[in-house]
């Protein structure tokens, strides 16, 4: 083993040259947490947000000169420098599709330069809103991945892709779903808390937050508003420029006064809290972080089957799953504040069984101790 002095085992971090944000934060969550039970070095994350730039962990880690770029084209010369940049270090995690060259480069010279294993990590998976699983990516990734050890996801939809487009085996996919901080005070922020919105005495707000400009699952919420009591109104989080679309419709049904759209959510925990349900409008394969993060805030979620959040919810929160645009789900909550808090609750438990910090940080010691010690 090529432990550095004092017996710690050398992991090599190699992150896209414009890190995810997820990713990055997911990592260094997970170093922290590991204490100083690994000596880490950081390759990649040089453009960009500068995520990784200062780890800032009060463990054995440090930045690694010398690596060539990571992302993009790169020649037959670069993977031989890439894979030489994993030689001497114990275990190699790679993360993302910006970082799927340097698993190739494990792939192609693995054997040549006896390096370590290698697991992947697909964590904010479409994030940016790119088509993760075009014909080209799919092929890159089923070469690539052809030789890494494991490859984490964070749900089972993704891991179900990956086996299919990706080819990669059961046995070595791993779903560790996102940790999330859990709300557990339960007080309610003050009506004014939002810039430039007050909820007023007697109303209940139904609300998501959207990532990117994809409004198309907003749309069908503002028609379902009018079936709802007048009481209910609808807030919509996300980048201005992309409130636009949602903003004419609202005026078209006349509904304004009962659509609001503050803009982005600052203090994501404030914006959830004054909520009374969540509504999931989360497309694709992405992790449905605001809508976890909704459940731990103890509120039912609304979201249609097939979404990333439907497999997610708590059992009793699944009876409330349609697969279509109609209020049904909303009517019944809407009506119900009982069955909302109880929902709610179970929500929060389901949240601190599954999605909890400490969960997730024992599923990445196991797996990464196992590669460390050889298992397969």
């Amino acid at each position: 083993m090529n432990s550095v002095e004092g017996g710690s085992p050398r992991i090599l971090h190699i992150h896209p040259d414009s890190p995810n944000g997820a990713s990055a934060r997911i990592c260094l969550e997970t170093v922290t947490g590991l204490g100083g039970a690994f000596a880490h070095d950081f390759a990649g994350g040089r453009i960009g947000s500068g995520t990784l730039e200062t780890p800032g962990v009060r463990v054995n880690s440090r930045r690694l000169g010398g690596v060539p770029a990571i992302s993009g084209y790169i020649g037959p010369g670069g993977m031989v420098r890439l894979a030489r940049a994993m030689a001497g270090y114990d275990l190699v995690l790679t993360y993302g599709w910006g970082a799927i060259n340097a698993a190739m480069a494990h792939k192609v010279f693995g054997r040549s330069f006896s390096l370590p294993p290698l697991i992947h990590h697909e964590t904010g998976l479409g994030e940016a809103g790119d088509d993760e699983f075009s014909p080209w990516r799919n092929l890159y990734r089923r070469v690539a991945l052809g030789s890494a050890q494991s490859v984490v996801v964070e749900t089972s939809e993704v891991a179900r892709r990956a086996a299919q487009a990706w080819q990669v085996p059961q046995s070595r996919l791993h779903i560790i779903p996102r940790a999330v901080e859990i709300v557990a005070d339960g007080r309610k922020p003050a009506p004014d808390a939002l810039p430039g919105l007050i909820k007023r005495k007697g109303e209940c707000w139904a609300g998501t937050i959207i990532a990117g400009d994809d409004i198309r699952g907003v749309i069908p919420l503002i028609e379902q508003i009018v079936e709802l009591p007048a009481n209910w109104h609808l807030v919509v989080f996300g980048e201005r420029s992309a409130l636009t679309g949602i903003k004419e419709s609202a005026d078209r049904l006349e509904l304004s006064h009962r659509v609001h759209l503050p803009g982005m959510a600052g203090d994501r925990s404030t914006a959830l809290a004054l909520l009374d349900i969540y509504v999931d409008c989360s497309g694709g394969h992405a992790f449905p972080a605001a809508a976890i993060e909704a459940m731990a805030a103890g509120l039912p979620v609304v979201s249609r089957l097939g979404s990333p959040a439907a497999g997610l919810v708590s059992q009793p929160n699944r009876n409330l799953i349609t697969n279509s645009d109609d209020a049904t789900a909303f009517l019944v909550l809407a009506e119900e504040a009982q069955i909302r808090q109880e929902i709610g609750k179970a929500n929060q438990v389901e949240v601190a069984a599954n999605f909890g910090a400490a969960n997730a940080l024992t599923q990445y010691d196991a797996l990464y101790s196992g590669a460390l010690a050889g298992d397969s």
